[in-house]
């Protein structure tokens, strides 16, 4: 039964208590009520036997939902960027990439960290996030580096504050700070302009593997994406093994 997760595990995940997640098992299978949030053991007779519950990993996927959000919702984005919820609301009529979905038994609206970038407060400083492009500097995710017959990419950048941000160039294996890399003679191979929000609805989705070769055709497609689409109309993020991109629908000329 190694394939299988335990409770302690199963909180690690879905960012909760362990004794919460035992509110949340539905020990007989056989729980109507909200169903769908109950965690469903594969062993929920024989548990005491075999060491305690276990859950499929498809059991923890299809839960997750309900209990993890990775974006934001009004009220948490209007503290991100130092601003107001009905300037969030106003942002969201005028085409702020956005998701409906029910969190904990509301519907609401859920918003990427990254494509809040634009309207962020300059006198507001945050904890570091994740983000995939810096308009001022130009720097973007993947971006491709070269010095003498060496090639590189940007394989991290982490917005600190609205001025600053910390990249980084990954070059055979190795990670080097992007300031380092420029002061050594590093250049950008490519750059991209800033293209308008689409506000159509919906995405399309790609998952690729994460490639060992700098020089990768994925790489090189991600790079099309960024250029075709502009990085407010991408949302692209490395989650274990693979790198996940989401376009907003655009015209390939």
């Amino acid at each position: 039964m190694d394939k299988y997760l335990t409770v302690v595990e199963v909180a690690e995940i879905l960012k909760l208590t362990v004794s919460t997640v035992y509110k949340l098992i539905d020990h007989d299978n056989l729980d109507q009520t909200n169903s769908a949030k109950k965690l469903k053991p594969i062993n929920p007779t024989t548990y005491r036997g075999e060491g305690g519950y276990r859950f499929s990993p498809e059991e923890i996927e299809r839960i997750k939902p309900y209990y993890v959000k990775e974006k934001l919702t009004p009220a948490e984005a209007s503290k991100k960027i130092g601003r107001s919820t009905t300037y969030i609301y106003k942002l969201l009529k005028k085409g702020l990439p956005y998701e409906r979905a029910v969190y904990r038994g509301k519907e609401t609206y859920l918003i990427s960290p990254g494509d809040l970038e634009p309207y962020v407060n300059e006198k507001t400083n945050f904890g570091k996030y994740d983000t995939i492009f810096d308009k001022k500097t130009g720097v973007y995710l993947f971006q491709l580096y070269t010095l003498n017959n060496q090639i590189g990419r940007i394989i991290s950048i982490k917005r600190v504050n609205h001025k600053r941000i910390e990249s980084v160039l990954q070059v055979e294996g190795k990670q080097i700070p992007l300031e380092e890399a420029l002061s050594k003679g590093w250049v950008p191979v490519t750059t991209i302009g800033e293209r308008k929000i689409v506000t159509s609805y919906g995405y399309a989705s790609f998952v690729f593997p994460i490639p060992m070769d700098m020089s990768s055709m994925i790489y090189e497609t991600i790079n099309i994406l960024f250029e075709l689409a502009g990085p407010l109309n991408l949302r692209v993020s490395v989650r274990g093994s693979s790198i996940y991109v989401d376009v907003k629908k655009c015209i390939y000329q």
